[in-house]
């Protein structure tokens, strides 16, 4: 039976903490810079990746599903309940990969560049409407 890799990868501005599993063993949590993520992504034998969902997000996915990678966004309110410890990048890690494999998880969408283009001109919209008033 072949172990199944994971990348739980929590998504900052320039570090990135990226915990990496083999099976259900943590093989390290590290910081990574942009650059190191992008060669680690495209080096690596096509694996899961999990991530917050957040603005930055649904680019990253579709890095990784271009080098093979199956990705899986989660909600941020939904994996703050499995964070143990302290906010901190490596936690915020950890919970990624225990949120992921928890029943209940519901995946958000990876979104293309067309529809975070929509997105964001609803979201300008709806604020130039509330502050028309």
């Amino acid at each position: 039976m072949k172990k199944s890799n994971l990348f739980a990868i929590d998504i900052a501005k320039n570090v990135f903490q990226v915990a990496h599993f083999s099976g259900k063993k943590l093989k390290s949590n590290k910081a990574m810079s942009r650059k190191r993520l992008k060669a680690l992504l495209a080096e690596s034998e096509p694996s899961r990746v999990a991530m917050e969902s957040c603005g930055s997000a649904s680019y990253w996915a579709r890095l990784a599903q271009s080098y093979g990678h199956g990705v899986t966004l989660l909600s941020p309110r939904f994996v703050k309940a499995f964070r143990v410890g302290q906010k901190t990048d490596a936690n915020d890690a950890l919970a990624i990969a225990t949120a992921l494999d928890a029943p209940s998880a519901r995946p958000c969408m990876v979104l293309s560049e067309e529809l975070q283009a929509l997105q964001a001109l609803d979201r300008i919209r709806t604020i130039l409407e509330k502050t028309k008033r």
